[in-house]
């Protein structure tokens, strides 16, 4: 931390950041919960629907011309093979106007797949560690 720390000092930033995280964040956005509609366990989530959705809200780019807004964007609470009660949050919005939340919110919902069964799949993150020396 203390190297992170230095960095932000040697460019001119804040370095108050490594003990004020929360200091980052934009207090003047909306932030709105997505939530389960049906009970079961997380089959799918499409990523792709979930970036399409940020960057309609400004998170991203859908030409090279366009500004990005770095204060909005999408907390996944939810995961794959993650078994949820109706009702329950997969997932947070972070918008600047009801507007926003409003164009994405239901592409949002809808890219999750909750299924009856847990699903088959194993979801580890880490499926294999390559050394130097397995090369």
């Amino acid at each position: 931390m203390e190297k992170f720390r230095r960095n932000i000092e040697l460019q001119g930033g804040d370095a108050e950041v490594c003990d004020n995280p929360e200091k980052l964040l934009d207090k003047t956005l909306i932030k709105v919960e997505i939530k389960a509609e049906t009970s079961g366990f997380i089959s799918e989530i499409d990523a792709s629907a979930i970036g399409e959705c940020v960057s309609k809200i400004g998170g991203g780019r859908i030409k090279v011309e366009d500004e990005i807004d770095f204060a909005v964007g999408y907390e996944c609470i939810k995961k794959l093979g993650d078994e949820v009660k109706s009702g329950e949050t997969l997932g947070v919005i972070f918008c600047r106007n009801e507007t926003q939340t409003h164009l994405i919110y239901e592409r949002l919902a809808n890219a999750y797949k909750i299924d009856d069964e847990h699903p088959a799949q194993n979801f580890k993150l880490i499926k294999q560690v390559i050394s130097p020396r397995t090369l």
